[in-house]
């Protein structure tokens, strides 16, 4: 929703970390693969993602997330985020290890975080109901 207002670099930052979370568990699940695609398309990037990807792998999210100056450009990337770690309605450890990394990374606190996580599942539910709406 937010993401036309990053920058290329923030973008290709947030595509990269997109992809470290979608696969925490070791496997791209089909409603991870949804988000994903529906990021790229918001996005518009005119690059080889999988070169993206690729470029990102084995990165440490706080270097990353380092790199992007604007407090609100990581409070984006962070939101933004959320909602693939909601995607699936399974919230496990190795997501919540990386949710707690990005917080501090992004220096948001537990109430923000919060509401940002419920901001994310609203966003969530809208899309979905949305897309219930078309295909009726």
């Amino acid at each position: 929703m937010y993401l036309a207002d990053l920058s290329f670099d923030e973008k290709k930052i947030f595509l990269g970390l997109a992809h470290v979370i979608a696969r925490t568990n070791g496997v791209y699940e089909e409603t991870e693969k949804e988000v994903l695609v529906q990021f790229e398309k918001e996005m518009s990037l005119d690059e080889d993602l999988d070169e993206v990807v690729r470029e990102f792998e084995g990165s440490d999210i706080e270097s990353c997330l380092s790199s992007v100056e604007s407090l609100q450009s990581r409070r984006i990337i962070f939101m933004e985020a959320l909602i693939l770690v909601y995607a699936n309605d399974h919230f496990d450890d190795a997501q919540k290890e990386i949710v707690d990394r990005m917080c501090d990374a992004c220096r948001i606190d537990r109430r923000l975080y919060s509401l940002m996580a419920e901001w994310a599942q609203n966003m969530l539910s809208l899309n979905r109901q949305g897309r219930a709406l078309i295909e009726i």
